[in-house]
């Protein structure tokens, strides 16, 4: 069950990561809204949007770590 797992939390985390690529070549999400907001020059919303991607990431990873070290 443990390989699986870590598997699993790893594809997770590459799936919230990928989410802002993806938008950003049309499919929507974080990466649809970054590139509106590129495209309009509304700074304020590319920040904020980065940020909310940082911070996913950020706990994304945090939640990942702990699960795999409560694996061990």
């Amino acid at each position: 069950v443990g390989p699986v797992l870590a598997y699993a939390l790893y594809r997770w985390e590459v799936a919230i990561r990928d989410t802002v690529l993806i938008g950003l070549l049309g499919a929507g999400g974080l990466g649809a809204l970054l590139a509106t907001s590129l495209a309009t020059f509304d700074w304020g919303a590319v920040t904020t949007v980065l940020v909310a991607t940082v911070l996913l990431t950020a706990a994304v990873d945090l939640v990942s770590a702990r699960a795999r070290q409560a694996l061990r």
